[in-house]
């Protein structure tokens, strides 16, 4: 009986590079469709090539295709980075960063979620991030996820009726925290641009009770009676509640329609801030 031969580490060295020449080809294929993208989106006057939504649902795709030894957290860097270069080739797109003294990783998170190629600006407070986004001079901002305190007391300044306010539109880390510095660091990134659903959200809505403090005695059940997932209530500033809630959420959702004729005389105000995919941290878990 004949045996087979295993192959050389020549023949092995072969069978690398040309699945290497393989993958550059198919990077070239990619950026040639993400042209022809471009210039339809252009053609029709559509949105801009930034789709955090979309990003959410391409990572979980090959998330869910994924196995073997190679990390996934190293896919989808690598993923992030191709997809972050075709986002700047169709225009100009850059990062504000919070470096406030003590919280270096969220400089790390948004290098790593944004690729080493997009331009990143620290700044020392959420003010200036937010007044960077507000004026155009970066696309998106990132800051601490909105709480109390620890740096998560800035979602106020979202409030605002304006149609291109600032919005939050995702979350960080979205499927490994990496090398980032620092312990238990939770982003979100704010941008004047509409939220995507992505299938899996969670969004933020401020609310204002007319009596101060009166919001906890009957919000969870006027969300449950109009169907909104509530989380919790993530922080308050002054009267008003930021609450979190699990699902997608827009201006116009019959839902809250519903909430503000049901809350009549108790309701000041309520806005909706944003909304983000949830992260594969949080999805894959266990």
């Amino acid at each position: 009986m004949t045996s087979v031969a295993a192959p050389s580490l020549d023949d092995l060295r072969q069978r690398i590079d040309a699945i290497d020449d393989g993958l550059l080809d198919l990077i070239h294929e990619r950026a040639t469709i993400v042209g022809a993208i471009a210039a339809a989106k252009r053609a029709s006057g559509s949105a801009g090539a930034f789709r955090p939504g979309r990003e959410a649902q391409v990572m979980r795709r090959l998330a869910a295709r994924h196995h073997g030894p190679f990390g996934l957290a190293t896919m989808v860097g690598l993923w992030r980075e191709i997809m972050c270069e075709f986002t700047r080739l169709q225009g100009p797109f850059s990062a504000a960063v919070q470096v406030a003294c003590g919280r270096p990783g969220l400089w790390d998170l948004a290098r790593d979620h944004f690729g080493g190629e997009t331009p990143l600006e620290a700044h020392p407070t959420a003010e200036a991030v937010i007044a960077a986004v507000e004026d155009g001079r970066a696309t998106v901002g990132v800051l601490p996820t909105p709480a109390d305190g620890a740096g998560g007391d800035w979602w106020p300044r979202l409030l605002s009726d304006a149609a291109d306010r600032p919005r939050i539109i995702s979350r960080l880390p979205f499927a490994s925290p990496g090398s980032a510095r620092g312990e238990g660091l939770d982003a979100v990134t704010i941008a004047r641009l509409p939220t995507e659903a992505s299938g899996l959200d969670r969004s933020y809505l401020a609310l204002e009770p007319a009596a101060p403090g009166d919001a906890d005695g009957w919000i969870g059940g006027l969300a449950a009676e109009t169907g909104l997932p509530l989380r919790g209530i993530a922080g308050r500033a002054g009267s008003t509640c930021l609450i979190e809630i699990d699902d997608y959420i827009t201006d116009d959702d019959p839902r809250l329609g519903d909430l503000r004729r049901r809350a009549a005389g108790r309701l000041r105000g309520l806005s909706v801030l944003g909304a983000y995919a949830v992260p594969l941290t949080e999805t894959r878990a266990g």
